[in-house]
């Protein structure tokens, strides 16, 4: 495969290749614009020799085992999208009334080392940048008077992390206030419903779904999308994860805990 045993590389297990049946997940090294690691997609590895040979070349988790984003789906192609292109097929897609996202997310940490309010909170300030968060609630704002429907479904462990506490309060309070309609599952609190996709993904206008792979440290590395026809899974789960989770604002007023008013001004 061409790995240089000197650059950080992630493995991501497969289900086939894109010239067979199975589809997409053909082997090779493959880079993300904005990162300076590798990642390889491959079919799933259980062979111990395979595991054994990749182990120079692909990093390990809190167990020593090879980083591995799980055995994906097959959706997942040779070339993923970065987050440019990310954002050109969003805006692509939500530009008029009746036009519709949802966004599912489940990780307890997503990397958000360059975020300038992330870098504020850690810092103790008492508010974000509001030139840097107005930009969103602004276009959240737009998109409402527009008739452009944002939903998510933030689904959280027993425990919350500094980075999920941090969101909940410098944005999911206040992108539900200026147009996001936001709901909570939480581990232990609300009835989860089972064998759920457990993976993180975007569906837009109700029929085209678009996952979306990220390393073990939370790091994004790529989406993919999914045509009508193939999104079926996912707007299944969608529907499903809406209908049990809680609205954003009901929860957060039971969860004074996690409120950080008394946060020091930088």
């Amino acid at each position: 495969m061409g790995i240089d045993s000197a650059v950080q590389t992630t493995l991501i297990t497969a289900a086939g290749t894109g010239d067979s049946a199975e589809r997409y997940g053909c082997p090779g090294v493959h880079r993300v614009d904005g990162h300076s690691d590798h990642f390889v997609i491959s079919r799933e590895v259980s062979d111990p020799t395979v595991l054994k040979a990749l182990a120079p070349h692909v990093g390990v988790d809190a167990h020593g085992r090879p980083e591995h984003v799980g055995a994906t789906p097959p959706w997942v192609p040779c070339q993923l999208m970065n987050l440019a292109t990310l954002e050109r097929f969003m805006d692509d897609h939500l530009h008029r009334a009746g036009d519709s996202v949802f966004r599912f997310e489940g990780l307890p940490l997503f990397n958000v080392s360059t975020d300038p309010n992330w870098l504020r909170w850690q810092a103790g300030a008492a508010s974000p940048d509001w030139a840097v968060k107005q930009a969103w609630t602004d276009e959240l704002a737009a998109h409402r008077e527009a008739g452009i429907a944002h939903q998510r479904v933030r689904r959280f462990g027993a425990e919350l992390s500094e980075h999920e506490i941090y969101a909940c309060n410098w944005g999911y309070a206040l992108n539900q206030h200026a147009g996001e309609d936001i709901r909570v599952l939480r581990e232990g609190e609300h009835d989860i419903p089972e064998d759920l996709l457990g993976v993180e993904y975007w569906t837009v206008n109700a029929t085209i779904a678009v996952p979306v792979l990220y390393d073990a440290r939370g790091r994004f590395l790529g989406a993919g999308w999914l045509a009508p026809d193939d999104s079926a899974e996912y707007l299944t789960d969608q529907a499903r994860l809406w209908s049990a989770a809680e609205p954003f604002d009901s929860w957060w007023s039971r969860h004074s805990e996690f409120h950080r008013p008394e946060r020091l001004v930088a």
